[in-house]
């Protein structure tokens, strides 16, 4: 048997390490013919309130294998925002559209990835978008401030319309007018 002795003080500090996730999700995002992926599990993108977008979950084992899941259940935060509608041939893909309101919205895909029958071991995506303003259709001009007087009016320079340093024929100027 071994024994320890400590004189002094000892402060022990125990943490428990964070396990790398076994399955990693992937999110797709299309919109007309630019498509980005994003892997991981923090994640953000921009949708403009004049626009829809498709997004794509995709999941993989520890090993970047595609890992196999139940059932996929597509949600957003805020329908007065966005809402979303899950695709009806592959339930890994939805779309979503403004509602009309700006804001900030999380679309969550949730998962269940225990292929048990009985058992449900759900594992939650989440999307962070934006619905921002759309494209400008229109201007509008307002005036900052108040009116001002002028101070001191400033007359526009006059610029010759005619060369007048050429030599001008006195039968081509016009008569006088005589009273």
């Amino acid at each position: 048997m071994t024994d320890i002795t400590l004189s002094g003080s000892l402060e022990l500090i125990v943490t428990q390490a964070t396990p790398k996730p076994e399955v990693q999700c992937f999110i797709t995002a299309r919109y007309r013919n630019f498509t980005a992926t994003a892997k991981g599990f923090h994640m953000a993108s921009e949708l403009p309130i004049d626009n829809y977008a498709q997004y794509r979950v995709d999941y993989k084992d520890k090993n970047e294998n595609p890992a196999k899941v139940q059932t996929v259940v597509w949600a957003v935060s805020d329908t007065a925002i966005a809402t979303v509608v899950q695709d009806s041939t592959d339930p890994q893909l939805c779309t979503v559209t403004p509602a009309g309101s700006l804001g900030d919205i999380q679309l969550t895909a949730t998962a269940d990835v225990d292929l048990d029958v009985i058992l449900v071991k759900n594992l939650v995506t989440t999307l962070d978008i934006s619905v921002i303003a759309g494209q400008a259709i229109s201007g509008v001009i307002t005036q900052v401030g108040s009116n001002q007087p002028i101070t001191q009016r400033v007359e526009p320079a006059i610029t010759p319309t005619s060369d007048t340093s050429a030599p001008v024929d006195p039968a081509a100027a016009p008569a006088a007018a005589t009273a």
